[in-house]
């Protein structure tokens, strides 16, 4: 089940996350981890969206295109998801968690953070467009620009989704709860391991 592992965002690893909580040994419940991100990218969404169909109807483009565009974005960030599952199945490690430990509700995911945070990742998003639109002129290339964020947030938003419905899965099938450290140093340091609990 290597989609629910804790570190599978782009904010993930060793160094100061400008978005989640670094440093957090305490537990808490991945599912409710995900739904926050979820929220959170979801609620981005809304705004980003608005402003890419701004900009469609400012450049004349056809609003199947940037609806397209949106759905590929969610249906691709899916598909990874599903590889990298099948590739870390074998390598992820549920250990119950110890007796009397310590559980902390996710920290809440703050807007403005996780929103800089999409826009500093826009530019792959970017070139693809560039590159299977065939029109690189500077109206296209300004479209590209306002369309990216919501492409960014779909991807996001459709990620963590994705993620929220199979933990959910997996913890009815068992009638477990799937626990992981509140920090993101400690998810990076120990990436494939995950830790249950009596639901």
């Amino acid at each position: 089940m290597g989609t629910e592992r804790g570190i599978l965002v782009s904010e993930g690893g060793p160094r100061p996350s400008k978005v989640f909580v670094h440093d957090d040994p305490r537990l808490c419940a991945a599912l409710l981890w995900w739904r926050e991100l979820a929220r959170a990218a979801g609620a981005l969404f809304l705004p980003f969206a608005g402003l890419g169909g701004l900009a469609a109807w400012l450049a004349r483009a056809p609003a199947s295109a940037y609806v397209g565009w949106l759905a590929a974005a969610a249906a691709s960030a899916v598909g990874l998801h599903l590889l990298r599952s099948a590739r870390l199945r074998g390598r992820v490690v549920y250990r119950e968690a110890a007796a009397g430990v310590e559980l902390v509700p996710p920290a809440r995911v703050s807007r403005l953070r996780l929103g800089a945070a999409l826009i500093a990742r826009i530019w792959p998003a970017v070139a693809v467009v560039l590159l299977f639109s065939g029109d690189h002129g500077g109206t296209r290339v300004l479209t590209a620009v306002a369309w990216a964020p919501a492409m960014v947030a779909a991807w996001t938003a459709a990620s963590a989704m994705f993620v929220v419905a199979v933990t959910a899965r997996w913890e009815r099938r068992r009638g477990l709860c799937i626990l992981f450290p509140a920090g993101v140093r400690q998810r990076a340091a120990d990436p494939h391991v995950l830790y249950t609990a009596p639901r």
